[in-house]
């Protein structure tokens, strides 16, 4: 942060303070702060400026700050694939759920990248869900079986799932008819006669 102070003199002919040195400082500059004094020296009114401004080095280090926290911010959807993806989401419902309740902002719980490292490594006890960085001793007393709970929500196969996975590995010989009772093509009255005697010739 820089300081860059400017005395500016009340002009008769202009009725009004020059204020042209102080607009061209301004043009391009990062204001922080402004503070301003009047004061009257031998009849003359005076006006001071302090202004308080960023370098270019500040510039370039807050724009550098601000891109990686753009990378950090989606960062987390590289540790997701399409298993964890649905559990990342009930994690996620959950947080900003218990987030609004609590009057607190959802990451103040968890961030999006311990959500999404849950999700994708699945601990199953408490243990193992302090492992991931971030979450304390605190948050696992708070919140970790909460979380467990949500976390394996996914992992537990419904009734339903499991009658359709049953159905779509039925015997395609239950599809196709095969197994049941084959009917015979030979006509009952030709079998008959097969089977009648035949009759004495007469010499």
């Amino acid at each position: 942060m820089l300081i860059k102070i400017f005395t500016l003199k009340f002009s008769e002919v202009l009725e009004g303070f020059d204020d042209q040195e102080l607009r061209g400082f301004l043009a391009g500059k990062q204001i922080i702060s402004v503070c301003e004094r009047f004061f009257i020296k031998d009849n003359v009114p005076y006006w001071t400026i302090m202004l308080r401004y960023k370098s270019d080095a500040d510039i370039a280090y807050s724009e550098g700050k601000e891109e990686q926290r753009d990378a950090r911010k989606d960062e987390y959807r590289s540790l997701l694939d399409e298993n964890s993806m649905p559990i990342f989401n009930l994690l996620r419902d959950w947080r900003n759920k218990q987030a609004k309740d609590e009057g607190v902002p959802p990451y103040i719980l968890f961030t999006n990248r311990q959500i999404a490292e849950i999700a994708s490594k699945s601990p199953e006890n408490l243990n193992q869900l302090a492992a991931i960085e971030g979450v304390g001793k605190n948050k696992l007393e708070k919140y970790g079986k909460e979380v467990l709970a949500v976390g394996s929500l996914k992992k537990q196969e419904g009734p339903e799932d499991k009658t359709k996975k049953d159905s779509a590995h039925a015997p395609e010989k239950a599809k196709t008819g095969q197994g049941a009772p084959q009917m015979n093509d030979t006509p009952l009255w030709d079998s008959d006669e097969k089977k009648k005697p035949e009759a004495s010739r007469e010499p």
